[in-house]
């Protein structure tokens, strides 16, 4: 099987990169290093099955053609990083609406399957612990530039879940959604005590599945490391 992984240089892609080269399958990665580190994916530069752009997935020429050659993709590119997120609000939300609006638009055309990933932040400030995929959202003031994180995500998911659903006539796919909040690991690139915080939080895990859609959907509120985002897909009929 041939997987595409954007952002696959960073913590998590990198990662993911790995198990799927250690289980024969053939992996393109593109990544343009803005969080991303080419030091994740050094030591797979002579594997045959490996291959990497590093670019940007708002350049639909290149992503396109990738899109083309891999059978399915998981979007992780996104910018992250609680100082670039506060002192670059704008920035963030060009990066992440823009790059999953490409990604989802190329990968539904070809009808390929698609993983993109969210965040925990989304649930904002709300106080309705456990969390629910169905729960309210709650964001802060919008004079807050953290807050362009946690938003510009949840456009992620509406795009992705409205886009399975008005191309539903037209194929018929599942949408599964998977929660998981902070990471932390080797190669993790971040604030330290955001790192050590996210190694102590370990909520439930659930999926929800909606039949007679078109885009495989599934959105990945982060929990704590790669080979979940692997073995749950492979759990949910992805047939990664």
């Amino acid at each position: 099987m041939r997987v595409l992984i954007t952002g696959g240089a960073g913590f998590i892609g990198s990662h993911l990169t790995d198990a799927y080269l250690q289980r024969g399958d053939e992996v393109y990665v593109i990544d343009d290093l803005s969080t991303g580190s080419i030091g994740n994916i050094q030591h797979l530069k002579s594997n045959p099955r490996f291959h990497y752009t590093i670019d940007t997935v708002h350049n639909h020429p290149v992503t396109a053609e990738l899109v083309d050659q891999c059978d399915v993709i998981f979007h992780l590119a996104a910018a992250v990083g609680v100082k670039l997120i506060v002192e670059s609000p704008v920035r963030t939300i060009e990066t992440n609406v823009r790059g999953t609006e490409v990604v989802l638009s190329l990968a539904n055309k070809k009808k390929k399957k698609v993983l993109v990933a969210s965040t925990s932040e989304v649930y904002g400030l709300s106080a309705d612990v456990p969390f629910r995929e169905d729960g309210n959202l709650v964001m802060g003031a919008t004079t807050k530039g953290r807050w362009s994180y946690a938003c510009s995500k949840a456009i992620d998911e509406f795009l992705a879940g409205i886009l399975a659903r008005e191309e539903a006539a037209y194929d018929h796919r599942e949408v599964v959604q998977y929660s998981r909040p902070k990471t932390d690991g080797p190669v993790r690139h971040g604030d330290p005590d955001v790192c050590e915080a996210g190694t102590r939080g370990q909520a439930d895990h659930r999926l929800w599945r909606w039949q007679a859609e078109s885009v495989f959907w599934l959105c990945w509120r982060r929990r704590r490391c790669a080979d979940q985002a692997h073995g749950y897909a492979r759990g949910c009929g992805a047939g990664l």
